[in-house]
């Protein structure tokens, strides 16, 4: 089950990376990410597994190598 993603939080991630402010590539790919993530779009190693399980297999998490690699595990890993 999905966390709700709070509301104030997300729009204000979205006015500090768009317009004037998304000049750089790092700012542009982070909110490509936050975006992604919010509309549950970010190829996570869940969603390549569905996808190929043949190359991922049992693949966890690339940061902390203990959990499944899902949305709500990205937000809090």
């Amino acid at each position: 089950m999905t966390h709700m993603i709070e509301e104030k939080v997300t729009w204000a991630i979205f006015k500090k990376n768009t317009g004037f402010n998304c000049t750089t590539t790092s700012v542009n790919n982070n909110f490509i990410k936050h975006l992604k993530l919010t509309n549950n779009l970010l190829p996570t190693l869940e969603i390549m597994k569905e996808r190929r399980y043949d190359l991922y297999g049992n693949a966890k998490c690339r940061l902390c190598l203990v959990e499944n690699e899902d949305d709500d595990h990205i937000i809090y890993c």
